[in-house]
């Protein structure tokens, strides 16, 4: 039989010895048996395979051609003191063989470890003739195939790699995620901070490999970083530190990282609450060192998204501390900061949309309406105020026609005639963040005009609806301009060390300045790090705002797409599903149709 290389086969058809089609991301073997396809063999697997028993059998054969003694004897021919290798048997290898097991990146290997050497005879002690001396099949002297890979550095190295650290523009900076690396780097070994990084990284680790999310070994760090950081409370010296703080924002996002997998978190939302507290507790502290200044803004950038979701008020007490020149002073602390006025009005809208109006007063219930347009009004100026001040070249979007775009990415998630890139994925984020905020403002003018009708008998309140009808229209199509940037034309799940192969849109242009073509985006190979990694986490919550906007779960009034525009985000947002592996969102329970 002629041997065609490793199978290819999944694990379940290769455990059964049955033909398996090798269809993505399962077989339809599995499927059939109506049983969870257990994935393919990873290529690092058979590219890097063990050749030491290869090895073993040319030495065996090369001594008994030389009239050694076969080296199954436990004797061999001492050999130059230049040539000593060290090799392991074959009894251990085979035992290494049997207990390795896929996606070698990220699994803690389960084989046995190979007996350790001795104290008498340790490597110092053991000279090259002795050690040849010695018979390999011995328990003392049994090495392992490969080193033991730990798991847990394993995915915080891939981690770091992937979604911390990356240099970006200071403008763009509104989160946590410059700060991680080195606040990792400083923590105590034990540290809630530690514990807490661990648990995320092996969360992200254990997704990309599909083992699953919110497992035990996850969730077993999470808790012992729980337990940790209430140690920290209560001690006054450690309880107003920028690593408590710090360790509240990870315990947040490892909450919201597990609502994109299992929807049952019916308490989601504590930890920002934590975070809020321990910021009043510190006072001016936040603003003592630009890394707590750094941390306080990323609170209230946290805060928003859940804030806006949920329809709730941004708090009112803590404006001395949130409305401090120190921490907006870049484009992305502006635009949280006009957020902040926008969640206000929108819960004001919507307490106001929820109490009942009788005819005694009609006309209190119509002047709150008129003022709540205004007010929405002015955060609209606001945010095209922000738009207008950005002129820096590097944050202005360049547009691609469809023409001049792979087919691939045309093929994979394409809407209109053009798209946009920017230079970089973190300031293509800031943009999507002011596209769907600057939606709600208009939305919350729609829903007035709805809970208020009457309004409607003035022609310059018809012309205000009109127009914001045409502006939700423009903001959709920049949303959706914005998809080939995020997810290039990737379509399956696929492992960030392997985003090279995603092809994603870019533009050239002459700089008069330099006289040089310039790219955009600028590097190519951090952009297909970033949005390999990161564009599906970006691009997701607005593609489900939009969503839900269109086909809201209660009586809001929906917004009016282009025909056919609403159904290709639908498509765009399974789409993201099969490459993250999403579950349908906790905040967006769609009605059944």
């Amino acid at each position: 039989m002629v041997y065609h290389g490793p199978s290819r086969a999944c694990r379940a058809c290769r455990n059964r010895r049955i033909k398996c089609d090798q269809t993505q991301p399962g077989c339809n073997n599995c499927l059939r048996r109506r049983e969870t396809c257990p994935g393919y063999r990873d290529v690092f697997d058979s590219a890097h395979r063990s050749q030491n028993q290869l090895v073993l059998r040319q030495v065996e054969k090369l001594s008994t051609t030389k009239g050694a003694k076969p080296s199954c004897s436990g004797q061999t021919t001492p050999r130059p003191e230049s040539s000593l290798e060290l090799v392991p048997t074959a009894s251990s290898n085979s035992t290494a063989t049997k207990g390795a097991k896929t996606s070698p990146q990220w699994t803690m290997y389960t084989q046995k470890r190979g007996h350790s050497w001795s104290t008498r005879d340790g490597p110092a002690s053991l000279s090259p003739a002795k050690v040849f001396d010695l018979d390999f099949n011995a328990s003392a002297l049994s090495m392992p195939c490969a080193l033991k890979q730990n798991g847990l550095e394993t995915s915080l190295l891939f981690f770091f790699a992937h979604y911390g650290g990356t240099a970006i523009d200071p403008d763009a900076r509104h989160g946590f995620n410059q700060m991680w690396k080195p606040m990792y780097a400083q923590a105590p070994t034990q540290s809630s901070l530690r514990l807490a990084t661990a648990a995320v990284a092996i969360n992200i680790a254990m997704m990309w490999s599909s083992e699953g999310f919110d497992t035990r070994p996850a969730r077993s760090l999470f808790t012992q970083a729980v337990a940790a950081a209430r140690e920290d409370l209560h001690d006054p010296r450690q309880s107003s530190t920028d690593e408590i703080l710090m360790t509240i924002l990870i315990f947040d996002l490892y909450d919201a990282l597990v609502l994109h997998y299992a929807p049952a978190l019916v308490d989601y939302g504590k930890h920002k609450h934590g975070a809020l507290a321990i910021i009043e507790h510190r006072g001016f502290a936040n603003f003592a060192t630009p890394q707590a200044r750094a941390l306080i803004a990323a609170v209230r950038h946290s805060l928003l998204p859940y804030m806006l979701s949920f329809r709730k008020p941004f708090p009112e007490r803590l404006d001395c501390l949130f409305d401090h020149p120190s921490i907006n002073d870049t484009k992305a602390s502006i635009l949280d900061l006009i957020s902040v006025q926008l969640s206000r009005i929108q819960s004001r809208l919507w307490t106001l949309h929820l109490e009942s109006c009788s005819e005694r007063y009609f006309e209190e219930h119509r002047a709150r309406h008129v003022e709540i347009i205004s007010e929405a009004i002015q955060v609209e100026k606001f945010l095209l105020d922000w738009k207008e001040s950005i002129t820096d070249p590097n944050w202005l979007p360049e547009y691609i026609p469809r023409t001049a775009v792979m087919d691939s990415i045309q093929a994979a998630g394409f809407y209109g005639t053009r798209c946009c890139v920017f230079v970089d994925l973190t300031v293509g984020g800031t943009w999507l963040l002011y596209s769907i905020r600057y939606l709600l403002t208009l939305q919350i003018i729609r829903q007035s005009f709805k809970d208020e009708p009457s309004l409607l008998k003035n022609p310059e309140q018809r012309a205000l609806l009109s127009r914001t009808n045409a502006r939700v229209q423009d903001l959709v199509d920049s949303i959706c301009e914005t998809v080939p940037f995020c997810l290039g034309d990737t379509v399956i799940p696929k492992n960030p060390m392997y985003s090279t192969s995603i092809n994603f849109p870019h533009h050239f242009k002459f700089d008069p300045g330099t006289g040089m073509r310039t790219r955009t985006p600028s590097s190519q190979s951090v952009h297909q790090k970033q949005a390999g990694a990161s564009g599906g986490w970006i691009l997701f919550p607005q593609l489900v705002n939009v969503w839900r906007l269109a086909e809201p779960e209660d009586d809001a009034v929906p917004i009016v797409l282009r025909e056919g525009q609403l159904e290709w985000i639908k498509v765009q947002v399974k789409r993201l599903q099969d490459i993250f592996l999403f579950c349908e969102p906790v905040w967006f329970k769609r009605l059944a149709s």
